[in-house]
């Protein structure tokens, strides 16, 4: 056993392998590791300070703590909470600087606060000039409860020409003369704005909740960050209509947009062909929005003309994700049947969707061919099997299938079988579909050689057997979560209607009867036992298998418990 120091000597004192094992680290495992030596307290210290989250209801760090170590600062949180005890993100951390490795920013904020620009410099924050916005609705009365007496405005220093002078000049270190009291606030969003703007050469993420942004942060953006800016995620309750120009233009060359909001120029949701061309700002074709890095979409919203504005100037497009109602479902349909074209998107790879996007399925004609989507999730009740077969029909290729509680049947696994599907298919989520037999899963791990991840309901062993014990080609299977059941539905089915009709001449033949049925008990102990190794021996051939759920509960058709396979040395293989 070395000592620390010891360790420290040999591959562990490198600085090279220290720096790439502490992007593994969590925080609990870093905040362990610093009290192994002096050394290594000093060497991974700094990686603490990695994930920071800025709360109004938690203790923070200090800010002086937080510049001394802001460039390794990688992911920064500012956070609001949405209790009615407000209590906002203290507004000094918007003014940390020097965050050269910052890279991820979140910002939610569920009540707007407004910062009293008295109470900052009370507690001797800096205040950039440029940050000043005075409320000129305020009550001029020195006895007014609600005006701020802290703070003066004065006549003989204009603050923008100030600005443009000395940028790095503060509120507190000017000198003014006296010429009305009003109160000076700071909204929330300038603040993010400010500190958007000195970190935008690193910023590669931003994620957004809450209220909904001003015109000013969305031109920051446009201006300083549409060129590094990669990934964007919205969760706000909508896009300013006079903002909404400015709001593409920051998209200009994002690769990742996650959004969900409310477009009100949009209005109400109409279908796109039969909309005029001037109705709406969306379909301006003498204002074009090109997005050529844009590869993953995924939209949360009932309005369909942004979905339009992506798909015809998204070239890259791979990833589409559409979650919505069913209010829209025929607009959407018609917009994908306008614009989502093979040759239009030939690198498009993936489609979770929602609801019901084939629900209307039969506007589209046989000759139609849908952009090569390669993975597909449903996420809403009520598909039925003819409009999830629809979908699949004109998806050239599908890696990921996410079906759970919906109407995937027997049309949808005949297509998949006549499209190829089952040489792609990687992942497959079928919990919850009472359409899905045992057969229909037999046929998934027999055929589909790419699988790795299978969720299901049930599965009979005795299925395989019937099918002719034909091995398993998944052999790259990861996850495997079905119900495995060695009894015979079958035969049980057919068993106790022979009972009912033989019930009355029991009592005439028990002897008899009771040898049938021990019979009939060391038969089907055999059979069990028969199932038991042969799906053993199955499994067992899955290498790669990490996650295995063979026994969930009840059988989903019955009430008593399952003959579930027993994992015992004894029981296995011979």
């Amino acid at each position: 056993m070395h000592a620390p120091g010891e360790a420290t000597a040999h591959a562990l004192g490198l600085y090279e392998i220290r720096t790439h094992i502490a992007q593994f680290l969590s925080l609990c495992d870093i905040t362990k590791t610093i009290r192994v030596c002096q050394q290594w307290n000093d060497f991974f210290y700094p990686f603490l300070f990695n994930v920071v989250k800025i709360s109004g209801y938690s203790k923070n760090p200090p800010l002086e703590v937080l510049q001394k170590y802001a460039q390794y600062i990688h992911r920064l949180e500012f956070d609001t909470p949405p209790t009615g005890r407000h209590v906002p993100a203290p507004p000094e951390y918007f003014f940390l600087q020097g965050c050269s490795s910052l890279t991820k920013l979140a910002y939610t904020i569920k009540i707007i606060p407004r910062y009293r620009v008295s109470e900052m410099l009370e507690r001797n924050i800096k205040i950039p000039i440029e940050l000043y916005q005075p409320n000129e609705n305020a009550e001029d009365s020195e006895d007014s409860e609600d005006s701020d007496t802290g703070f003066w405005l004065f006549d003989d220093l204009d603050p923008v020409i100030a600005t443009k002078q000395n940028p790095s000049q503060s509120l507190k270190s000017a000198s003014f003369q006296p010429r009305k009291k009003v109160r000076a606030m700071l909204d929330p969003w300038e603040l993010a704005r400010y500190f958007v703007s000195m970190h935008a050469s690193s910023l590669r993420e931003i994620t957004l909740k809450g209220s909904t942004p001003t015109l000013a942060f969305w031109e920051t953006l446009a201006r300083d960050c549409s060129m590094t800016l990669e990934s964007l995620t919205l969760v706000i309750p909508q896009i300013e209509q006079r903002a909404e120009t400015v709001f593409w233009m920051a998209c200009h060359n994002l690769i990742s947009l996650d959004f969900t909001c409310h477009f009100p120029s949009c209005g109400r949701n109409e279908p796109i062909l039969h909309m005029k061309p001037t109705s709406s700002p969306w379909l301006d074709e003498n204002k074009p929005h090109f997005y050529p890095r844009m590869r993953s979409i995924t939209m949360r919203t009932s309005q369909v003309h942004p979905l339009v504005k992506l798909l015809k100037n998204s070239p890259s497009l791979e990833s589409l994700g559409l979650y919505l109602t069913r209010k829209n479902i025929v607009c959407v349909l018609e917009t994908l049947a306008s614009v989502a074209r093979f040759d239009l998107y030939p690198s498009m790879s993936s489609l979770p969707s929602s609801s019901t996007l084939v629900r209307h399925t039969t506007t589209m004609s046989t000759g139609e061919i849908w952009a090569p989507f390669r993975s597909m999730s449903i996420n809403c009740d009520g598909i039925t099997d003819q409009q999830l077969s629809a979908l699949l029909r004109f998806t050239t290729r599908v890696v990921n299938v996410f079906a759970s509680d919906t109407g995937f049947g027997d049309e949808a696994m005949q297509i998949m079988r006549e499209r190829s599907h089952f040489m792609t298919v990687r992942k497959m989520n079928l919990d919850k579909c009472l359409n899905v037999t045992s057969k229909m899963i037999n046929t998934l791990l027999v055929s589909c050689p790419a699988l790795e991840v299978l969720s299901a309901e049930v599965f009979y062993v005795v299925d395989m057997a019937q099918d002719g014990s034909q091995p398993w080609a998944c052999l790259n299977m990861r996850r495997l979560c079905v119900n495995i059941d060695l009894f015979d539905p079958y035969q049980e089915h057919i068993e106790n209607g022979d009972n009912d009709d033989l019930e009355g001449e029991v009592s005439e033949n028990d002897k008899e009867v009771n040898e049938a049925e021990e019979t009939r008990k060391s038969k089907e102990a055999l059979q069990i036992a028969e199932r038991q190794r042969l799906i053993i021996t199955q499994l067992a051939k899955l290498k790669k298998l990490k996650v295995l759920y063979a026994s969930r509960g009840m059988d989903y058709w019955r009430n008593e418990p399952k003959e579930c396979v027993e994992f015992i040395l004894e029981k296995g293989l011979d």
